[in-house]
């Protein structure tokens, strides 16, 4: 196995091999999640883009010259100007998620008040 590989080549080379560290295995775990929760929602926001609310920002493409190809290769979306739109898509993610992510606001004042998308319109 590799691990085994890296160990008898770090006693060959007289170097010890660091102890996995627990905290940074749960970082990197966390790290793709967040991973996931942005693709989900630059995936939305394309989605958006194509859909009928997305044809004024269609137009607004259009107008500087951004066509469909450099659309579609920059991942260029649109969030509609709905309160929980992307929070609605994506609440399989759960919203701590999406606060990570900064694609949620959460009211710190008001415990009772939901969050709300962060892009809008």
């Amino acid at each position: 196995p590799f691990m085994d590989a890296v160990k008898e080549l770090a006693a060959n080379a007289g170097l010890e091999v660091p102890a996995p560290d627990p905290r940074s295995q749960e970082r990197a775990k966390r790290q793709a999640t967040l991973h996931d929760v942005m693709a989900a929602a630059q995936a939305w926001f394309a989605e958006q883009l194509d859909g009928l609310e997305g044809a004024e920002a269609r137009a607004y493409c259009q107008r500087r010259g951004i066509g469909a190809a450099a659309i579609k290769r920059f991942g260029i979306g649109f969030a509609p100007d709905r309160r929980n739109g992307l929070r609605k898509a994506l609440a399989a993610h759960g919203d701590d998620k999406l606060i990570d992510c900064g694609l949620l606001i959460r009211v710190e004042d008001e415990p009772k008040k939901e969050p709300y998308d962060r892009f809008r319109g």
